[in-house]
């Protein structure tokens, strides 16, 4: 007879590790991120956005799932350096840094959100275009994961 105890697993409920900077990805164990079409966008309200003028970055679904965390950074489309610009965590996210000050969000607990926005200023030195980029984890075991965003150019 075995009698065992369940114990759940809560992943990161207040935000991605430091280790998951580079991927962009989870680090659930051995569960792999969905391979079928997202449920969840990353939108912005500009197309275009001069250098050290801010944005709003949104991640929802249009069929009103729920999720309960993200990891999301800002790459040039060029393929060229890593995360570009500083974030600014509102409700339930935190600003994080992969490498500078705020190059990241992610979640700052694991309540569920059907939509949740951040603004997210460029570099001054930067001109050239990106995309939000990043995972939207429904949960431990179900994740959508290489998500973008339209390319929003930099002046």
């Amino acid at each position: 007879m075995f009698i065992g105890i369940a114990i759940p697993t809560l992943g990161y409920p207040e935000g991605a590790p430091e280790e998951a900077c580079s991927s962009l990805r989870p680090k659930h164990d051995d569960n792999a991120h969905q391979d079928s079409a997202s449920p969840f966008t990353i939108t912005t309200n500009k197309s275009r956005v001069k250098a050290g003028q801010s944005l709003t970055v949104t991640i929802s679904s249009p069929a009103g799932k729920k999720f309960k965390g993200f990891l999301i950074a800002a790459r040039p489309t060029s393929g060229e350096g890593e995360h570009i610009g500083q974030f600014t965590a509102g409700d339930d996210s935190l600003a994080t840094n992969c490498g500078n000050d705020g190059d990241t969000i992610t979640h700052s607990n694991s309540d569920e959100k059907s939509r949740i926005s951040f603004d997210w200023t460029p570099s001054e030195d930067f001109k050239g275009s990106v995309r939000f980029t990043g995972t939207v984890v429904k949960s431990y075991e179900e994740f959508w994961s290489d998500l973008e965003s339209s390319t929003v150019i930099v002046q």
